[in-house]
């Protein structure tokens, strides 16, 4: 029996793992580095402290958000050392790891979309500022509905129509400010 009829025909597959799947360090480290970040900037958050009582405040979602990257750093950190071992134990690690690795970064479509999301959220907060929520919204979400591969005029009319639905909800239900910008849109 040759080694792709035992294992469903795929050569190079390990049914164990349930898929074939490029396992890198960036995705981990993305991960752990957005969720430490987080958690350091919800700790600079204020308490929400009334009657004497310490409840959830601004601080409760960020934390949470921040563990649960963490969390998920390491679970992804995990699944690369166990992917590693198994190739190791198979006789299949590459010649020049240097090389390889730097192919995983640079040709990673995962961990080039998150470099995109963290750079579009660096840009999103001063562009938004200048532009206002509605259009700094907008374009933020095109942007990141472009990356995964939506046609062009569906991520253009259904970031607008989540952007506007955004503002409707939380400025005028909740009368949260929302950055007007230059042009002066609220709704």
């Amino acid at each position: 029996m040759s080694n792709s009829d035992s294992n469903g025909g795929r050569a190079g597959h390990d049914p164990s793992y349930g898929h074939d799947r490029s396992y890198g360090l960036s995705l981990p480290v993305l991960l752990t580095a957005l969720g430490i970040s987080t958690l350091y900037l919800a700790a600079q958050l204020p308490e929400f402290v009334q009657r004497g009582q310490q409840l959830p405040g601004p601080r409760y979602f960020p934390t949470i958000l921040g563990v649960f990257f963490c969390i998920a750093g390491v679970v992804e950190l995990v699944r690369y050392i166990r992917h590693k071992r198994h190739a190791r134990a198979a006789g299949r690690l590459p010649a020049d790891p240097f090389f390889v690795r730097l192919k995983s970064v640079t040709g990673d479509w995962g961990a080039h979309s998150v470099a995109i999301i963290l750079g579009s959220l660096a840009v999103f907060v001063p562009v938004v500022q200048v532009l206002g929520f509605v259009l700094g919204g907008t374009l933020f979400s095109t942007v990141l509905m472009l990356r995964l591969k939506a046609r062009w005029y569906n991520a253009i009319i259904l970031s607008l129509v989540v952007v506007l639905v955004i503002a409707v909800v939380f400025g005028r239900l909740f009368r949260v400010p929302l950055p007007a910008g230059i042009l002066g849109i609220r709704l």
